[in-house]
């Protein structure tokens, strides 16, 4: 019989974009070496498959691609932070349970709704794309293979479980450990307890940003803009766009612009009813501290810059939603003097 060991901080599988692991202080998980890692792959003479990093489940999806169970309570989280969801029979406004989005496993589901991790291809609907739609040159991609959660071809490193860490936390990108949900890159940020579950305006993940020209969006360090376009980096480093958030020549019109300050807009309406922290649009901030009335009060035309900086997130969901491209609303549903406040008129509010 294998001997089992026990010890106060473990290991487990790779969590995937916007999550962490689930304890009950949502820090890092405790308990015995033995729920999560096996010696020699068997017990009581039956053996069974090997698995990475001697874990007792094969990848990030053994732990983190198991589903909902019961959307709309905490129990939903199950052990650790779910990343794969049947959103069948779901109320339209239950658009996500965390942070990060899901995967989609609802028979029928669309591919372009969600990345395509191989670590969750069977819960998941095929998508046979072998590299990043808008990836160039650099960054963190290594140019072929498929997605995973982690690993050379993932956005998560695996460093960082036995972190002993309670709690909201700010990261600071010095360690993988101390990366936003252990992204590579050194991402900053601030994780919110409870992945989002719950959230308010005060309550919240805090996204690392910082207000940039044309020619440099996407290029500061440790930026979630920063980190999407280590695969993306055609999309959002918009090199062929000279100027600047205030004038020069050019235009930001060829793509959405990324790193753009709200706070920049000096004398313009476009923007004026951002003055709170939008939960269905997040922006992001140079300060990434625990979200307070401060931060919120400063949003658009404040004196301090970086307070309302325009990012990936602010409109996508990191592992997928229920709309194309895995957008935080339906695109095709929002119409200029018709759709209120929601969705793209939240920030262009004079549409």
């Amino acid at each position: 019989m294998e001997r089992k060991f026990r010890k106060t901080l473990i290991g487990a599988a790779a969590f995937a974009l916007g999550f962490g692991l689930a304890a009950s202080a949502y820090g890092a998980v405790s308990g015995a070496c033995s729920d999560c890692h096996t010696m020699h792959a068997s017990q009581d003479g039956v053996a069974s498959t090997p698995n990475n990093q001697l874990l007792t489940v094969a990848g990030c999806g053994g732990c983190h691609a198991q589903g909902i169970a019961n959307a709309g309570s905490l129990d939903a989280l199950s052990t650790y932070p779910q990343v794969t969801a049947d959103t069948t029979g779901w109320a339209a406004s239950k658009e996500t349970e965390l942070a990060g989005g899901f995967f989609d496993t609802t028979t029928g589901a669309s591919a372009s709704a969600m990345h395509n991790p191989s670590d969750i291809s069977a819960q998941i609907p095929t998508d046979t794309l072998t590299a990043p739609p808008g990836f160039n040159a650099g960054g963190i991609w290594p140019g072929s293979g498929t997605l995973s959660c982690s690993g050379t071809n993932g956005c998560h490193d695996t460093g960082g479980h036995h972190l002993n860490a309670t709690g909201d936390n700010e990261t600071t990108g010095a360690t993988v450990a101390t990366s936003y949900r252990f992204l590579k890159l050194a991402v900053r940020g601030y994780e919110d307890g409870d992945y989002e579950f719950s959230s308010t305006t005060a309550d919240h993940n805090q996204y690392y940003g910082v207000a940039q020209t044309k020619g440099t969006a996407g290029t500061t360090t440790g930026t979630m803009s920063n980190f999407c376009a280590g695969c993306h980096d055609n999309f959002h480093t918009m090199t062929e766009i000279t100027g600047d958030s205030t004038g020069g020549t050019g235009t930001w019109w060829l793509r959405h612009p990324v790193d753009f300050d709200l706070t920049d807009a000096t004398g313009s309406t476009e923007y004026a009813n951002y003055t709170t922290y939008d939960l269905t649009v997040p922006v992001a901030s140079d300060v990434v501290s625990q979200p307070d009335t401060t931060i919120q009060d400063s949003l658009v035309g404040a004196t301090t810059a970086n307070d309302a900086v325009v990012m990936c997130l602010s409109c996508h969901r990191a592992h997928g939603s229920r709309h194309a491209d895995l957008l935080r609303w339906d695109y095709t549903a929002i119409e200029a003097g018709v759709s209120g406040t929601a969705g793209c008129l939240v920030c262009h509010n004079t549409k």
